[in-house]
């Protein structure tokens, strides 16, 4: 996706104007009008700027990024790991882990092979 879509886009979804833009990143209306028609690219200052006001990533700013939407389940429990020491983290990702790759699974799966043997 070009840059010039990409942040229509990014300011239609914030809800937001070229105006706004340029004063929260002191980037002058002329050149954001330049940005946005695609005449002109940002540098990467710029960019960052832009990326900073619209509180997106470098990477989503130019449209790299598939933007996944977490439910409120998620994000909550997304917040809670965020809070526990690595220790913590580790025990977690081992629980994970073993309830992915269950046991019963591979028991069941083997039960089921030797039945049809």
């Amino acid at each position: 996706m070009e840059f010039k879509n990409r942040i229509s886009e990014l300011l239609k979804e914030k809800g937001m104007s070229q105006a706004d833009i340029c004063r929260l990143t002191g980037i002058s209306t002329a050149l954001m009008s330049n940005y946005v028609k695609g005449k002109a690219s940002p540098s990467l200052s710029n960019a960052v700027a832009i990326a900073d006001a619209l509180n997106v990533s470098l990477d989503e700013l130019a449209g790299r990024l598939v933007k996944v939407e977490l439910d409120v389940y998620e994000r909550e429990f997304i917040s809670k790991l965020r809070e526990l020491d690595d220790s913590e983290k580790a025990k977690i990702e081992d629980y994970l882990d073993y309830i992915y790759n269950k046991p019963t699974k591979k028991i069941l799966q083997k039960k089921s092979f030797d039945k049809a043997g």
